[in-house]
């Protein structure tokens, strides 16, 4: 993992590199916010035009437009097992469990791309779009490391093959630093994202509810506690923040302290509310149950 980020870095540091030597001097004749290309749309691909290496320039469109292709292949499969999963465990309808005779789970991958097609929508350009699927992402990997520290304190005793050094420092490091990537999204992206939070969970508590009681998995509000007051602390601290679309009513250099310290304090009141060892134990004995039925049903079938 740390080579392939390594190998990941050092390409596009060395693509930085070729980029700013073979920048003509009169192209920054207005500053870098003047910066474009005409009849490109990219600044790699307007180089090469300029450059005259047209077959260069088609090659790196091409390459555009194919590209996507993969990410989109590899999202289109985690995306549909994710709704599958949560089919799986009781918090969506039983209809996203379907799956064709290959186990592929048809009615995820449809339902995904609906979702897809509407998020288009509100987006005037390809690179606002970009802007919330990042601010979005982050929001997500945002979890991880306050999953890291809970489990180590719910589980300290449990085996693990391999077990990261520093952890208590680098996971509330890398919360904030994951808290830093959405502020600098700045305000206007941030409430789509935070608004599309809102629609989904009313979704998910629909969906929850339409199924029968007894079919529930429990839920624990207690845990999930820091998750409304983290959101709403991220959404103002956006919104008076020095990024597009906020009020600047925190300078830079001030707001990023404030993100800093918030992401502390929501990163410690999460793990005073975690989960204990005995409720651990009990939701991971219950996914298990749910997985032998399953698969008793499936034998039967």
């Amino acid at each position: 993992m740390i080579g392939s980020v390594l190998i990941g870095t050092t390409i596009y540091i060395a693509l930085q590199v070729a980029f700013l030597g073979a920048l003509p001097q009169e192209a920054l004749a207005q500053g870098w916010a003047k910066l474009t290309f005409e009849n490109a749309a990219g600044p790699y691909a307007g180089l090469a035009f300029s450059l005259g290496l047209s077959p260069l320039a088609y090659v790196l469109l091409a390459d555009a437009a194919v590209s996507p292709a993969g990410t989109g292949l590899i999202y289109t499969a985690t995306s549909s097992r994710l709704v599958y999963g949560m089919s799986r465990t009781g918090f969506v309808p039983p209809v996203f469990e379907r799956t064709s005779s290959k186990d592929v789970p048809i009615w995820s991958i449809l339902l995904g791309f609906v979702v897809g097609l509407i998020v288009f929508f509100p987006f005037p350009s390809w690179q606002k779009l970009v802007g919330v699927i990042v601010s979005a992402y982050a929001l997500v990997y945002a979890f991880a490391p306050v999953v890291f520290g809970a489990l180590r304190r719910q589980e300290p005793e449990r085996e693990r093959p391999y077990r990261l050094a520093g952890g208590g420092v680098l996971a509330p490091l890398a919360f904030v630093a994951a808290n830093f990537v959405v502020y600098f999204v700045g305000w206007t992206t941030n409430l789509k994202v935070f608004l599309a939070a809102a629609v989904g969970a009313v979704v998910f508590g629909a969906s929850y509810l339409s199924r029968p009681s007894e079919d529930r998995p429990p839920l624990d509000w207690r845990p999930a506690a820091w998750i409304p007051p983290w959101i709403a602390g991220l959404a103002l601290i956006s919104y008076f923040g020095s990024f597009e679309g906020g009020t600047k009513a925190l300078p830079f250099g001030v707001d990023l302290v404030v993100v800093a310290v918030f992401s502390l304090v929501v990163y410690a009141f999460a793990l005073s509310v975690r989960l204990e060892p005995e409720q651990t134990k009990r939701y991971i004995d219950e996914v298990i149950d749910v997985e032998e039925d399953s698969q008793v049903q499936t034998v039967e079938e």
